[in-house]
């Protein structure tokens, strides 16, 4: 049994006209569709120029902070010498001075004129004495005192007059006077005594301590021993007492004996060398690098020797791939397309570089065109390595 078909020749040129006109909307829709990737691609190249422009000016910036860095430290830092030598200075002025030795200095010029001021004060003490006990006994004086006192008070009845008259005012003046006086001179006496007895036990106890060996002087010294010395006025103790010239000579000599026996290397000023070490602690590596290391990761910013020195110098030329899978990107960012892939052992041509952000060095390879990374200082990322022979490797 056959099959026939039979076609209307009008409903097929009605849909042949159906599929050429849907043809032509879709050729018109591919056309705008064009239009709309060339200027997407016009502005993706606007956008990347932009971005290169914002990262040179971010990377000028970085620079600058870091060489204002770099200039405040050093100011500072020769700051902070120029002090330490001015105090250095100032403490050896001070020294030379000798102002520690002023003290028995004024005692040794004072001291033989002690004994005549003691005795002096002793006899205008003594003559005070005698001229208010003299003073005392007129009894027409002490008569006028009575009665100014009474006029005074206000008191004039008979019994307050022959009060006053019997009294003698100024014979009790007088004895008041020479009491707090005697006073005085048992409480310098009793002082003095205290002085004496206290000396004498620290000498025996120096004595003690030097026959021990606790106390071992210098021989090489210009100066007398001191302790044979203290053992001598202990002896000579025993035979009379001590005068104030020997004890300031003994003083003077221990002096002596101890800036003979100090160090060579040891300096009279310790104020600038505190200073100094201070310096020397901030300048020194062990103290200084590692922080400013982690203050520049964390501000994003290079020293300059990797932002100028290896860009300009090191990476330009034939470089060999050495990691796995580089992208060549269509701009020195990371965000960019990536146009094709490098394997290891790759040869390329690096005809410029410059430095990104955060320590991104970028590299414009001329086969295949595009930007490579390079390095990163930041997380010792480091893609290619330089080709100082200069052969081929193996290309994939």
């Amino acid at each position: 049994m056959g099959v026939s078909h039979s076609m209307d020749k009008d409903q097929v040129l009605t849909q042949f006209e159906a599929t050429t006109s849907s043809i032509k909307g879709i050729e018109s829709k591919m056309s705008k569709v064009g239009q709309y990737m060339e200027t997407v691609q016009v502005q993706r190249k606007d956008v990347t120029n932009y971005a290169e422009v914002t990262t040179s000016l971010i990377d000028g910036l970085g620079e600058s902070i870091a060489d204002q860095s770099k200039a405040m430290y050093d100011y500072f830092s020769s700051s902070f010498e120029h002090f330490a030598g001015l105090v250095e200075i100032l403490e050896t002025s001070l020294y030379n001075l000798k102002l520690q030795d002023a003290p028995r200095q004024m005692q040794m010029e004072f001291g033989p004129l002690l004994m005549p001021a003691v005795v002096l004060v002793c006899i205008i003490t003594g003559s005070n004495c005698y001229f208010g006990f003299l003073l005392a006994s007129d009894d027409f004086l002490a008569d006028a005192l009575g009665e100014g006192i009474s006029h005074s008070a206000g008191n004039t009845t008979a019994n307050s007059e022959a009060v006053l008259g019997e009294m003698n005012i100024l014979v009790l003046f007088a004895i008041t006077h020479v009491v707090l006086i005697g006073l005085a001179a048992i409480y310098i006496l009793v002082d003095l005594l205290r002085r004496c007895l206290k000396a004498r036990r620290s000498r025996k106890r120096r004595r003690r301590s030097s026959l021990t060996g606790a106390t071992v002087a210098d021989s090489d010294s210009d100066e007398p021993d001191l302790a044979e010395s203290e053992a001598m006025q202990m002896d000579g103790s025993n035979d009379g007492p001590v005068s104030p010239r020997t004890n300031t000579e003994r003083s003077l000599s221990a002096t002596a004996s101890f800036r003979s026996q100090r160090p060579k290397d040891q300096s009279p000023t310790p104020v600038s060398q505190l200073l100094r070490r201070l310096q020397h602690a901030a300048t020194s590596r062990s103290f200084s690098s590692q922080p400013e290391a982690r203050l520049k990761k964390m501000l994003g910013l290079v020293s300059r020797s990797v932002s100028r020195s290896k860009p300009t110098q090191e990476w330009l030329g034939s470089c060999c791939i050495k990691e796995d899978d580089v992208a060549v990107r269509a701009a020195a960012a990371s965000s960019s397309t990536a146009l094709h892939t490098l394997r290891k052992g790759k040869q390329v041509e690096v005809v410029q570089a410059i430095r990104g952000g955060k320590g991104k060095v970028w590299g414009r390879i001329a086969r295949p065109s595009g930007w490579v990374l390079l390095a990163d200082t930041g997380s010792g990322y480091l893609a290619v390595v330089k080709d100082r022979y200069g052969g081929a490797s193996a290309d994939s």
